[in-house]
């Protein structure tokens, strides 16, 4: 079940371009599509009996405090002029595999040098986010990708409790097919 808490008036979900241009290594041209774009709308009836309670997905807990240190370190660099996307000055597939024994804690650091965000992604897997430029979030999420911003800095606590091979990679996907994926490798035994 999903409940959203829209209020008396209900609202419109709506959607803008987002340019990736000006540092992303894909256009400095404008975007194709200028205006906004309303992709649903709810409307609100009265109400037949009072909700449940929602069940939220967070807990109210603090995070897990950062301990200070990162067993795995991946900095994100590129470059608009070679339109190269490097994930420790390493590109796809000439990459090293970072290897994690099934049911270890690690602590990643994802640093940015680059002049772009990027959206860090780790399939098959949740992690918890330590901080995001040394600021410890309010409450405890669980997370298969976060941005990282321009100059910026995350820390990570991952618990490897899925066997295999699982991509790591910027979410801007044609970030990703220039280069800017690794492999994240749990072994089973």
């Amino acid at each position: 079940d999903v409940v959203w808490l829209v209020g008396k008036e209900g609202f419109d979900l709506r959607t803008a371009p987002y340019f990736l241009g000006g540092g992303a290594g894909l256009t400095d041209a404008a975007p194709k599509w200028s205006y906004e774009k309303t992709l649903l709308s709810v409307e609100v009836d009265e109400p037949k009996a009072a909700p449940a309670a929602a069940a939220w997905p967070w807990s109210e807990s603090a995070p897990a405090k950062d301990p200070g240190y990162a067993d795995i370190v991946y900095v994100f660099s590129g470059s608009t002029d070679t339109g190269k996307w490097l994930i420790n000055g390493e590109s796809f597939p000439d990459v090293t595999v970072e290897e994690v024994p099934l049911g270890a804690e690690r602590i990643i650091e994802v640093r940015n040098l680059s002049p772009t965000e990027h959206p860090f992604h780790l399939h098959g897997h949740a992690f918890e986010v330590l901080s995001v430029d040394g600021v410890q979030p309010k409450y405890l999420t669980l997370e298969d990708t976060i941005n990282v911003g321009i100059r910026s800095k995350v820390r990570l606590r991952l618990v490897a409790n899925n066997p295999g091979d699982w991509m790591t990679h910027c979410h801007i996907l044609p970030h990703a097919e220039r280069g800017m994926m690794t492999v994240l490798r749990v072994l089973d035994k």
